[in-house]
């Protein structure tokens, strides 16, 4: 599991500077589709990767283990919250995104979640 937290680490740091980049050198109202799409999933990847990293971390210093066994748990759960900010993030920038969008598209997430503890 060490392994694998050091790529995620490495892969985080490698996509905050992707999101970095793109944030100091490109205007956002300016900018090309593709370089939007680059933006997205960079900042999806660097969110994923921090709350998988944070996740792990606190399962760690709670369960008080030097290794978490949770990792995959974690990684999941930081995939589902990046997906909800990220998702979040695309509706206010398409202008869609009111009170009740932003609720449905939470809930639908928690669904997800809940729909994978069961298994």
């Amino acid at each position: 599991m060490k392994f694998y937290s050091w790529l995620v680490s490495f892969l985080t740091i490698v996509a905050f500077i992707i999101v970095g980049t793109i944030i100091f050198k490109y205007d956002p109202n300016q900018a090309d589709f593709k370089i939007l799409i680059l933006f997205f999933s960079g900042l999806y990847f660097a969110l994923a990767g921090l709350f998988t990293l944070l996740g792990n971390f606190i399962r760690i210093k709670i369960n008080k283990n030097t290794l978490s066994v949770y990792f995959l748990t974690s990684f999941r759960q930081g995939l589902l919250i990046s997906l909800a900010l990220v998702g979040l993030l695309l509706l206010k920038m398409t202008n869609v995104l009111n009170l009740w969008d932003g609720i449905l598209l939470v809930v639908a997430i928690l669904l997800l979640e809940l729909y994978f503890r069961t298994k």
